[in-house]
């Protein structure tokens, strides 16, 4: 399928080229010294008395060729392997990082908990159309320490690729000892990294140590990190469209130069996460359309320009119940940078411009994610889905019910929704006039009851732990 294009190239061109001049001539905050001095050593320039670096077009055209064009998101299972290259696959994962809660029995808001959590990730396993878990944050554990306690959560509980945010570094180092302790070693890692970390800038422009820390770790082991530049529109970004994209292009050509110039070839995925300020309620917005056009320019140029791996929000909105609002935005959202060729649409369950999650939304979204991978899927045309024969044989006034045709295709052709109602209404009046809402709850209901955690090895989780109680202890004694 022909790829959607939202800027003409002259366009496209001018966004990418100020985006490389903003580096060479405002430049990044870094406040590492150690990334400072590494800038330095290859070629950036150093505000005297400053903690400001700013960077050669040549030095961002040397990272850009060194950032790899195909990653690999390993998983416990290698049937759940994912592959994120230029016209691939598209894959889809939820949102991270929310703490706000949609209880299942009750529908009311409430802070997220760890059995929260367990739920939620044994959901995500069980569906077919997201392809690797992200988590909320729970209220009811330390939060020093909450990435790590997540990331042991996630490999107790599902057999796909994990994406975690680390705190700090350090936090980071225990992370990935239980991803070598579940995986093997560090070669198998480096090949099948089983985690992937999330990191973003502190806009506008900086980059603070513990961003440079997860860039410059994750790229060591070869594990793919997630750069997330968040600017908001009218307060830390320009109010424009344009301008918002190019300092978000900015911020991440920046983090791409430090991971890059640490570790050539360390993998990395381009990830924004930009909103929109209400100038009239002050809050953050990311469902409007506005974001839509956002995600496609991004994916745009990316792929255009620098031919990394691009992950953008999709199924995204303000609303902040699961209603029409909700499932509005998040289609238009969903739909239009699948239609631009991004590798992920990340998303699935959140409200509220971020701040929540629901398991049932997260269940619709994974019919939505069936029927947008469907939409890019496209149509195949040849001699036989064409089907003359078939016309033939079945002549005027013929039908193609029982025609071999039919059999053929008819099980493949159609994307079949889980939770959406297509029988007549006299059989919706008999089965108790059931809105999407409820099949969704249902659907959830039924996952937890049949749908068990995902055997990880007793010897494996014993290790889990212990890694678990050390980190505990040391974060502690450091605090």
């Amino acid at each position: 399928m022909e790829k959607l294009k939202i800027l003409k190239k002259d366009e496209a061109d001018k966004i990418n080229q100020v985006s490389v001049e903003v580096l060479e001539r405002a430049g990044i905050r870094v406040k590492s010294a150690d990334v400072r001095n590494m800038l330095s050593d290859f070629g950036a320039r150093i505000e005297k008395n400053s903690d400001i670096v700013k960077i050669p077009a040549s030095l961002i055209e040397k990272s850009l060729n060194s950032a790899p064009k195909k990653i690999i998101y390993g998983a416990l299972d290698r049937e759940y392997d994912l592959y994120l290259e230029d016209n691939g696959k598209i894959y889809s994962r939820p949102l991270t990082g929310a703490e706000g809660y949609i209880d299942i029995d009750t529908g009311e808001y409430r802070l997220t908990k760890l059995s929260d959590v367990v739920d939620w990730v044994r959901i995500v396993d069980a569906l077919d159309n997201i392809s690797y878990c992200s988590v909320p944050y729970p209220n009811d554990t330390r939060t020093d320490i909450r990435d790590i306690k997540l990331t042991q959560l996630m490999f107790e509980n599902t057999k796909k690729h994990i994406e975690i945010q680390p705190y700090t570094g350090k936090n980071l180092e225990y992370i990935i000892e239980m991803a070598l302790a579940v995986i093997g070693d560090k070669d198998e890692l480096k090949k099948r990294p089983v985690i992937t970390t999330l990191t973003s800038s502190l806009p506008p422009l900086q980059y603070l140590e513990y961003a440079t820390d997860v860039l410059i770790i994750s790229g060591k082991y070869g594990i793919p990190v997630e750069l997330t530049p968040m600017p908001i529109a009218g307060a830390t970004g320009p109010i424009t469209i344009a301008g918002l994209v190019t300092i978000t292009l900015s911020e991440s050509l920046g983090g791409i130069v430090i991971s890059q110039l640490a570790n050539p070839g360390a993998p990395i995925v381009f990830r924004p996460n930009q909103l929109f300020l209400d100038m009239s309620t002050g809050v953050a917005l990311q469902g409007g359309i506005e974001n839509a056009l956002i995600a496609a320019i991004g994916t745009q140029i990316v792929r255009d320009y620098w031919k990394i791996p691009v992950n953008v929000f999709g199924p995204v909105t303000d609303a902040l119940i699961l209603d029409e609002q909700s499932i509005t935005e998040r289609v238009i959202n969903a739909i239009v940078p699948a239609l631009c060729g991004a590798n992920i649409i990340s998303g699935a369950g959140m409200l509220e411009h971020c701040y929540t999650v629901d398991p049932v939304q997260l269940v619709l979204d994974d019919d939505i994610y069936g029927m947008v991978f469907r939409l890019v899927k496209g149509v195949n045309v040849n001699d036989d889905t064409i089907g003359l024969d078939s016309i033939l044989r079945v002549k005027p006034g013929g039908n193609f019910l029982t025609d071999s045709h039919t059999l053929k295709y008819f099980r493949n052709e159609y994307f079949k929704p889980k939770t959406f109602y297509r029988k007549a209404r006299a059989l919706w009046d008999k089965e108790g006039k059931k809105t999407v809402r409820v099949t969704a709850k249902e659907r959830v209901k039924s996952i937890l009851k049949e749908q068990l955690p995902s055997p990880l090895d007793t010897d494996i989780k014993k290790e889990l732990e212990k890694i678990m109680k050390k980190a505990e202890f040391k974060i502690k004694q450091v605090h």
